[in-house]
């Protein structure tokens, strides 16, 4: 996929995450409620005892998580171009760090929301853990290609 590509994806990733935190705390509760409502059975079906809000927790800290994994990996794509690996960790999880207070900044303005600073810290490390899979996943492609190259 083309750099441009990568980049145009990320600004609109951006604009999901903050349209998220934009939502008035019903609207926001009302979409993990439903989540939550389709999950639930599943998970007392399979013996786990949590509460309706221990799973409500989860899903939503779950999200944020997920929110950045995904911000992480576009951004490791549109940032690997230019940035060595010990830079590039650098610049990507502060572009996560960074966007993640913004995001929460901007929910302490949203009727029935509040920042978090233990979401920030979830945000954070979703995109901590996109950029360690995809290195790791990166290494394990170049080693296996090396190993079929040597072995023609």
């Amino acid at each position: 996929m083309k750099k441009q590509y990568w980049i145009i994806l990320g600004v609109i990733w951006h604009i999901f995450i903050f349209l998220q935190s934009a939502l008035p705390g019903e609207q926001s509760a009302s979409q993990s409620g439903l989540i939550v409502d389709y999950i639930y059975p599943f998970i007392h079906h399979m013996g786990i005892t949590l509460s309706l809000d221990q799973v409500s927790f989860l899903i939503r800290k779950l999200a944020h998580f997920t929110e950045y994994f995904i911000l992480g990996a576009i951004f490791y794509h549109v940032y690997i171009k230019y940035f060595k690996f010990k830079k590039l960790a650098a610049i990507l999880i502060t572009h996560g760090f960074i966007t993640a207070v913004l995001d929460e900044t901007l929910q302490t303005f949203i009727p029935n929301r509040s920042g978090q600073f233990t979401d920030v810290l979830i945000d954070t490390f979703g995109v901590i853990t996109a950029f360690l899979l995809i290195t790791l996943g990166r290494k394990l492609y170049e080693r296996q290609r090396t190993k079929k190259s040597l072995s023609r």
